[in-house]
């Protein structure tokens, strides 16, 4: 896993050095329901990347959505609205425009696919986030 480092400067001359963390999930043969929990943030954290890319063949194609909420059993707020559609095989895709970044503490964050054709032997999704 890589981290890159971000320097932010303080009062007095001070700085302050935050690296952005990321977080993978891997599903194999994905199909157009899944709704599977990434992970738990006990402390407010604003996402700053996506990287998704597929395993497959027959022109793979998976539209997904990273959604988060206090309570993981309502609808939650999507991280990019109406999701993110995803063909790569090779280098795969960067999400890097959101509708929604913070994500307050206490919060569940996870996965659902509304879309697959093709065939897809395997979705990766890595989200990387810094702490706020």
């Amino acid at each position: 896993m890589s981290y890159e480092t971000i320097l932010y400067d303080l009062p007095k001359g001070r700085k302050k050095v935050i690296a952005l963390q990321a977080k993978s999930i891997t599903i194999g043969s994905p199909d157009n329901s899944e709704d599977i929990s990434i992970f738990f943030t006990e402390i407010p954290i604003e996402i700053t990347k996506m990287v998704a890319v597929l395993v497959g063949s027959a022109t793979p194609s998976v539209t997904w959505t990273i959604r988060f909420d206090a309570n993981r059993n309502l609808t939650g707020i999507e991280v990019v609205t109406s999701g993110t559609t995803t063909t790569s095989t090779t280098t795969g895709s960067s999400v890097t425009s959101f509708n929604n970044t913070v994500i307050s503490a206490n919060n569940f964050v996870w996965l659902e696919t509304t879309a697959q054709s093709g065939t897809v032997d395997e979705i990766n999704i890595t989200i990387f986030w810094r702490p706020i």
